[in-house]
């Protein structure tokens, strides 16, 4: 098994907590967490050596990231994803999205909003 580190690239704003869970995950894993809104927040050395990419909406021209083999994004749906130059050039990207982390909590919202309702519960808080 390899021992080479594997440098992930994260730009959105996960508060320290998180990039620490991000980082017990592997020794292996070389987090570097640079919030952005733009790719140009990020030096050309970062994008160079990036193998996997967490983002939300920040995408290298793909000449930038000759080493990425991995785009995880931040949202649920991947039409404006596939539309990036990024993916579209890199045929061999694997591209990965948070598709179903949020079911259990909408399931859980809607048995809730039900109850709330079926109780009169937005009567109840309009009452004097």
């Amino acid at each position: 098994m390899s021992e080479d580190k594997i440098k992930i690239l994260i730009t959105m704003p996960f508060n320290e907590d998180a990039i620490h869970l991000f980082k017990d995950v592997s020794p292996r894993l070389e987090i570097n967490h640079r919030p952005a809104r733009n790719y140009t927040d990020i030096i050309a050395d970062v994008w160079a050596d990036t193998e996997v990419l967490y983002t939300g909406s920040v995408f290298p021209p793909a000449e930038s990231t000759p080493k990425l083999k991995w785009l995880q994004s931040h949202s649920a749906g991947v039409d404006s994803v596939l539309q990036q130059p990024i993916v579209r050039e890199n045929k061999d990207l694997l591209v990965t999205t948070t598709s179903g982390i949020h079911a259990t909590k909408m399931a859980e919202l809607t048995v809730g909003l039900f109850l709330s309702f079926g109780h009169r519960l937005p009567q109840i808080m309009q009452a004097p």
